[in-house]
């Protein structure tokens, strides 16, 4: 999911990327424990909700991509 957030990507084309169909525990199971951990970050961080909410990678997560290979 950090590939696929390189780019400002919505939650539901990273959701799709990752081939997870619910919403719900995609968001709690991978979403909120990336952005927890510093790796993603919201475009919006003031309205977690709105439809045009983005995720994009950070330079942490970018650090982890490149340890991982």
């Amino acid at each position: 999911m950090l590939r696929a957030a390189i780019e400002p990507s919505s939650r539901a084309s990273l959701q799709e990327a990752s081939g997870i169909a619910d919403r719900k525990h995609f968001r709690k199971r991978y979403l909120d424990p990336l952005v927890g951990a510093g790796w993603l970050e919201m475009t919006i961080p003031e309205k977690s909700k709105s439809p045009q909410q983005r995720y994009r990678t950070t330079e942490a997560g970018k650090v982890v991509l490149s340890v991982e290979g």
